[in-house]
């Protein structure tokens, strides 16, 4: 919000929050290729909303309401205050004075500051689950990208993005969260422009093409043994290897269509999985009997998906309250 509107979210109970949570959950349900008939049965898509078999429509209706709302409230806000002469720091004045307005302009504008701010909430929210999950079945892993942090920073400060050269298991690490559990197993739809051959499979014009993402990053030719979280994969020598596909090729999805804010979505990542390994540590829950509580592994379905909900331990490194102090 802050990037896109100058808004700073509420710690708690914030509408922005809310409105953006509200759609996502709607784009996921509406995503979720095969949920509805009419992606079977495209002619359904002329009956009318009473029929029968046609609820679709009425869900169509809501998440519009919602997507409408999200675009608008935010912008409405933005325009209130700089009439007021107030001119925020952010993305929005800086697209309005390069691109003037006009209703297809003020559109366009508008839908590309609620990518901004929606487009990577809950993709960088699962990710990070994800990382979680990994650190509390792995902790091999987390003592050896913590040795890597306290060699760099000796203890003495929080990871900066200048430090990414010289934490490459840290970045190794984030490409595998992000391979493990793809936050979306089938991608979005894209409609073939033309005709087209592909490996010896006739592709029609007007075509719908899913690319497989869970696939592709589970494909054993290319990441052995991908059901294992193995950061190594992406190491050799020390630093990261130039001859394993990065993950972020496939996650981000392909072409015109490309995520806008991949960069900035991995950059988010990376400093919050180092910030989170320098200064606490991750482990398995401990029941009431003193046993470890093993968490499950499984994702929730959904076009968007995240870890089922579990828990774990999670305790202060030494001196990191004193450096988070000092950082804020």
């Amino acid at each position: 919000m802050r990037v896109a509107y100058g808004i700073d979210a509420q710690a708690d109970d914030d509408p922005y929050i809310h409105l953006a949570e509200h759609t996502l959950h709607g784009l996921s349900k509406v995503s979720t290729f095969g949920a509805y008939l009419v992606d079977i049965w495209p002619i359904l898509k002329h009956i009318p909303g009473w029929v029968p078999g046609a609820g679709f429509k009425k869900e169509a209706a809501e998440f519009s309401k919602s997507l409408n709302t999200l675009l608008n409230t935010p912008y409405d806000e933005l325009h209130r205050r700089m009439l007021e002469g107030e001119t925020p720091d952010c993305a929005a004045p800086s697209l309005l004075e390069t691109f003037g307005k006009g209703a297809n302009t003020e559109l366009v504008i508008k839908r590309t500051l609620a990518m901004m701010y929606i487009g990577g909430a809950d993709t960088t929210v699962s990710t990070l689950s994800s990382f979680f999950l990994a650190m509390t079945l792995y902790p091999e892993v987390q003592t050896k990208a913590q040795h890597e942090l306290d060699a760099v920073l000796g203890g003495q400060r929080l990871p900066k993005f200048s430090d990414q050269a010289s934490l490459p298991y840290v970045t190794a690490i984030m490409k595998e969260s992000l391979r493990w559990k793809p936050v979306v197993s089938l991608n979005f739809p894209h409609r073939s422009t033309q005709d087209d051959v592909y490996r010896g499979y006739h592709i029609p014009e007007g075509s719908l093409v899913c690319s497989n993402d869970w696939a592709m990053m589970h494909d054993e030719s290319v990441y052995p043994n991908p059901s294992c979280f193995n950061p190594d994969r992406f190491m050799k020598d020390g630093g990261l290897s130039a001859e394993v596909e990065d993950p972020a090729t496939i996650a981000f999805g392909f072409g015109r269509r490309i995520c806008p804010g991949r960069f900035m979505a991995q950059d988010m990542l990376w400093i919050a999985i180092a910030s989170t390994l320098a200064t606490i540590t991750i482990s398995k829950e401990v029941n009431a009997t003193g046993e470890e509580v093993m968490p499950e592994t499984r994702n929730l379905p959904g076009f968007l998906s995240h870890p089922r909900p579990f828990k774990c331990t999670i305790k202060p490194r030494p001196s990191s309250v004193a450096l988070i102090e000092e950082s804020s």
